[in-house]
């Protein structure tokens, strides 16, 4: 079995992509509204409450019931940007391995995810 280039091209891309993200994890500063999630989350009482304070929130509640476990766990604050950097992640190799466009739309649309 041989590897086509266009494959390694992807696959450095791909491994680029997942450093770097590593790198710009830790340099991230949380803004005001990521900020929110994980305090609404951590400091809820009981499960009712919480799906009572989605009605009030901006952010779509998918986000706080991924979140949730992590912060009542007593993770720390970075739990939640490892979980967002993960779907990321996820989503660059979905992206890189199906979808229809040539190989320099891909590693440019990747490339974007990261700003």
């Amino acid at each position: 079995m041989q590897i086509a280039k266009q494959d390694i091209l992807k696959f450095t891309a791909f491994l680029l992509f997942i450093f770097l993200s590593i790198i710009f994890i830790f340099k991230h500063e949380p803004w005001r509204d990521e900020a929110q999630v994980w305090l609404v989350v951590r400091d809820i009482p009981n499960f009712d409450a919480f799906i009572e304070q989605l009605g009030y929130e901006a952010t779509p509640g998918l986000w706080y019931f991924l979140v949730y476990p992590f912060a009542k766990a007593n993770l720390p604050y970075l739990s939640m940007t490892l979980i967002h950097s993960f779907i990321t992640i996820i989503s660059a190799f979905i992206f890189l391995r199906y979808s229809p466009f040539t190989n320099l739309n891909k590693i440019l649309f990747i490339s974007f995810l990261l700003l």
